[in-house]
């Protein structure tokens, strides 16, 4: 994995972060806010990260906030839809996911509908855009 891996978890009370190695990151006292996630138990900042590794901790976000019991984040088709026949996610989901995006990527999402469909339409298409708002920070 490419982007650079801190040692430990980043609520810890001394702070692992550089902020002069990775500016993105914004410290709070002892936390990090947006710009910092966790793949399999190593932390990265989002935007040091591939789409893969963006696409497997979306993943991750929607299997843990949704609380799919039935599914693994390796079963997720990264191009099947999210919604309908694919992963088969209703509107109830689709505002807890689009609140645990905001909360895991530091993102925002368009006030029209349209946008959010083509946005939300597949863990790809969700990647893509995670990735341009990061780029545009």
């Amino acid at each position: 994995i490419s982007p650079k891996a801190f040692s430990a978890a980043p609520t810890e009370a001394k702070c692992i972060h550089d902020p002069a190695a990775c500016p993105s990151a914004i410290h709070v006292g002892r936390r990090f806010f947006m710009d910092v996630a966790e793949i399999r138990g190593v932390w990265y900042t989002i935007r040091d990260m591939t789409q893969e590794e963006i696409e497997a901790k979306l993943k991750d976000v929607i299997v843990s906030s949704l609380a799919l019991e039935d599914v693994a984040a390796e079963d997720i088709q990264t191009d099947a839809p999210l919604f309908g026949d694919g992963l088969g996610l209703d509107s109830i989901d689709a505002l807890e996911l689009g609140m645990a995006v905001k909360k895991a990527f530091g993102v925002t999402f368009s006030s029209n509908p349209a946008d959010n469909r083509k946005t939300f339409h597949s863990v790809k298409t969700l990647a893509e855009y995670i990735e341009r708002q990061n780029k545009a920070k």
